[in-house]
């Protein structure tokens, strides 16, 4: 029994260059050691470009939802039920958008 497994470990031992007691790299040998570094950098170039990339969708959206104008929400649900057309839409938001920041000027109506 005990010669079985001497020769067991000897042949799991003595699988070349590279492979020694404790795995690949560890007599000398290159191994795959430089896998889990690779793989943690891109994990974290993943995240932060995922978080810049939420973070410019949010901002092209108009902002989180907490800071949208009440007003142009409740606009936007009338006009999304139908209660009001497209034409009555766009000058009520010109309107709330005007009263808001008078500096910003509407469509020119000639």
């Amino acid at each position: 029994m005990m010669s079985t497994l001497y020769t067991a470990a000897a042949a799991i031992g003595d699988h070349g260059p590279g492979w020694g007691p404790g795995g690949p790299g560890h007599d000398g040998g290159f191994g795959l050691w430089w896998i889990f570094p690779l793989g943690w950098m891109i994990f974290w170039i993943a995240l932060i470009t995922f978080a810049i990339m939420a973070f410019r969708r949010r901002a092209r959206a108009g902002g989180p939802p907490w800071r949208r104008d009440p007003g142009e929400v409740a606009l936007g649900e009338r006009y999304a039920r139908g209660e009001i057309d497209a034409d009555e839409y766009t000058e009520r938001l010109t309107v709330l958008r005007q009263a808001r920041d008078p500096r910003r000027s509407g469509p020119s109506k000639a």
